[in-house]
């Protein structure tokens, strides 16, 4: 699940994660479109 997002000064957008009741931490969109 996306908790928040947060859109950088470089114009990217990070995304923290919630997984199972733990927060994973945040991953940039780059990685999401594999």
């Amino acid at each position: 699940t996306i908790i928040q997002s947060a859109k950088l000064s470089n114009g990217l957008t990070t995304y923290q994660f919630q997984l199972n009741g733990k927060t994973i931490g945040w991953v940039d969109s780059r990685a999401l479109k594999k």
